[in-house]
């Protein structure tokens, strides 16, 4: 069995595959990769919903899962993903896919960590993501939490602090650099703070 994680959003949106599309998508993984395998891969998606690349980040388990897994992405079309003024944008998208013993499992990859004295009900560590608007420098235009429910001033540290991180920047399909959108994980973690 093969468990497929994207991104999902608020007022900004990312790209996405439907369901059926992440049916085929398995279905064809999983008929190519017999052993467990999870692989993480970043994909870059244009504002009409192609790939425009597929890289991967990190797998463990069956070796074929890496080559496999970007050139059956690369057929697919995604929704089209929005930025803050609702018009189509490039997107860049983290997704893992775990089959067979992986299946459930996440690497959780934070892409920033930031501390704070203390947690919700005792926990060590909580995760938020946040929608975050880059230009074409690679700068923070816009960011967002992603869900309803996280905490507001989780939202304000992670988007502050992430407005001080460069970040790659997003080569559209004439290779020049453009303006992208990316839902990013924020790992808070019990510790000393920094003013959260």
């Amino acid at each position: 069995m093969l468990v497929l994680a994207l991104a999902a959003v608020s007022a900004m949106s990312s790209a996405s595959l439907s369901e059926g599309q992440q049916a085929q998508l398995m279905q064809r993984f999983i008929g190519r990769v017999r052993n467990d395998v999870i692989v993480r891969i970043e994909v870059d998606v244009s504002p009409e919903g192609d790939p425009l690349a597929c890289r991967m980040l990190e797998f463990h388990g069956d070796e074929r899962g890496p080559e496999q897994i970007c050139p059956a992405i690369e057929r697919r079309r995604f929704r089209s993903g929005t930025g803050p003024d609702g018009t189509p944008q490039h997107v860049r998208l983290e997704m893992e896919i775990a089959v067979g013993r992986y299946q459930g499992t996440s690497f959780q990859r934070p892409f920033i960590a930031l501390q704070t004295p203390s947690l919700p009900d005792g926990d060590e560590r909580t995760d938020i993501f946040v929608n975050a608007f880059f230009d074409a420098s690679g700068s923070l235009l816009a960011c967002e939490g992603r869900d309803a429910n996280a905490p507001q001033n989780f939202v304000e540290a992670a988007c502050g602090e992430l407005g001080r991180h460069e970040v790659r920047t997003f080569s559209g399909e004439d290779g020049n650099s453009v303006p992208y959108l990316q839902t990013v994980r924020v790992a808070f973690v019990a510790g000393p703070s920094q003013g959260v």
